[in-house]
């Protein structure tokens, strides 16, 4: 009892506003974790007290989970992972993710991408400075500009980044450092680009989060730039490690596995694609006994996003899939890997050709299934321009062949004409003016890929005839186009 009520007092000096108050208390709780294990795990998980931590006090909670990340056991991780998903406090969320890295326990992989990609967090709205509404936040929008913003995402892209998880990087630099993506307040921004620079230190230095807008996009961009060049870490995930694999197959299991609702599938699909190419033997692995349509199908298309050149010869056994979807899926992952656009990007190699790629894909356009055909019309917007691939359209034109007489084939057709033939400028522009809000959208995501235009460049959601609303650039296609052919 003695030592508990010890343990408890640190405890409550660690949470003092004071540094030179709280900092030797949480040195002695670390020190004296091994003892503490049972308190300091009961106080991490327990419910929030009835009144608030006072302000420029640490709640007791978070104090408890710095402790048992810096303390370095790992019988933490259950309970730290249970905090990740806490409803009562940021604070808590943020600690856990922290906590998880310093732990360094490859358990904590899986539930910190889950973490970035849910996106009914309760948490992430304070993170941005628009006002998102009372119906989504129970803080008055006069107190607004003064709210807790607790960072959870950049908490656990960088915990992600220390665990090995290299693509935590590209997330970061897309999702939170690039203006476009929404006003994010000061500590998010400065968060995500530590955690970047702590992860390369060779990664470039311009980025300021509190500079101008001109000047981040500019800071984003030699980041994305240098990003394409492949940067490693030094620590990637050691995927020889029996902790790792049995981290990573129960990842793969998830994709779509017995019992996973829709919402989840999409979160551990992603969640997946972000691990990367660690992940490659443990779908394989699934795919090798998995007998469900759904996930074999969703399997293919984390194949794609792993960018993992091992992941080829796979694919395209897959497309020889008895499930239509199946095939349809493998032919659109295999774009990933004919002809990239920035092959650093892409890890491991392959003796599969982009030559036999293509030449599988235009084998699929002869596919009994009209799904296949036309994913493998749409994966051939991102290959290198060829006359061959321009007959093999010419053979299949609907009008030829009037199986294929519909809406994705011919629109996916129209932007791969586009890129192999150089024709049908103005017919894909008008595309991008249709009324059809689903025609508008798939046409913009084959357009932006073949052409490597910003993806953020065009809004296909907006309204053709609303006021104000920013019309497809032609000029900027016709020049992307020339790039494209030319290269």
């Amino acid at each position: 009892w003695a030592a508990h009520a010890m343990v408890a007092a640190r405890l409550d000096a660690a949470t003092e506003d004071d540094p030179a108050v709280a900092g030797p208390a949480l040195d002695a709780l670390v020190a004296a974790a091994p003892s503490a294990m049972a308190l300091l795990l009961a106080t991490a998980t327990s419910p929030a007290p009835a009144a608030k931590t006072p302000t420029g006090r640490v709640p007791r909670r978070v104090r408890a989970i710095v402790a048992l990340g810096a303390a370095g056991d790992r019988r933490a991780v259950p309970v730290l992972v249970g905090c990740l998903v806490d409803t009562d406090d940021g604070w808590v969320r943020a600690a856990a993710a922290t906590a998880l890295g310093d732990l360094g326990d490859p358990r904590a992989i899986a539930p910190l991408c889950r973490v970035i990609f849910y996106q009914g967090d309760r948490h992430r709205p304070h993170d941005g400075w628009e006002y998102p509404g009372a119906s989504n936040v129970d803080v008055p929008w006069e107190a607004w500009a003064d709210v807790p913003y607790f960072a959870v995402d950049g908490a656990a892209a960088a915990s992600l980044l220390r665990l090995g998880v290299r693509a935590a990087a590209e997330w970061l630099i897309e999702e939170r450092l690039d203006p476009r993506t929404g006003r994010w307040r000061v500590r998010v921004t400065q968060d995500a680009i530590d955690a970047i620079r702590a992860a390369f230190p060779a990664a470039p230095q311009g980025y300021e989060p509190d500079a101008g807008y001109p000047q981040r996009q500019a800071a984003v961009d030699a980041l994305r730039a240098w990003w394409r060049t492949g940067p490693a870490l030094p620590a990637p995930i050691d995927e020889a490690s029996p902790e790792v694999r049995a981290a990573l197959d129960e990842l793969a299991g998830s994709v779509g596995g017995p019992g996973v609702g829709v919402m989840f599938l999409m979160i551990n699909k992603k969640a997946a694609m972000l691990v990367g190419p660690p992940m490659t033997a443990s779908i394989l692995k699934v795919l090798a006994t998995s007998r469900r349509k759904v996930q074999r199908a969703e399997l293919a298309v984390v194949l794609g996003g792993v960018r993992d050149r091992r992941a080829i010869a796979p694919l395209l056994d897959l497309t020889r899939d008895p499930v239509p979807a199946v095939r349809a899926n493998a032919a659109e992952s295999l774009a990933v890997y004919a002809d990239p656009a920035h092959p650093g990007l892409l890890a491991n190699t392959s003796d599969v050709t982009g030559e036999a790629i293509v030449a599988r894909l235009l084998a699929l356009l002869d596919d009994p299934e009209p799904g296949p055909r036309a994913s493998a019309v749409k994966a051939l917007v991102a290959v290198r321009p060829s006359a061959a691939v321009v007959a093999a359209l010419d053979a299949h034109v609907p009008g030829r062949r009037p199986e294929n007489d519909f809406g994705d084939y011919r629109l996916a057709e129209s932007v791969a004409r586009l890129v192999h033939a150089g024709t049908g400028t103005a017919d894909v522009v008008a595309l991008l003016d249709d009324r059809d809000l689903f025609r508008r959208r798939f046409v913009w995501e084959l357009l932006h890929v073949a052409l490597r235009l910003d993806p953020r460049s065009f809004d296909p959601s907006a309204d053709p005839t609303a006021a104000g609303r920013k019309a497809p650039d032609a000029t900027a296609i016709a020049a992307a186009l020339a790039r494209r052919r030319g290269a």
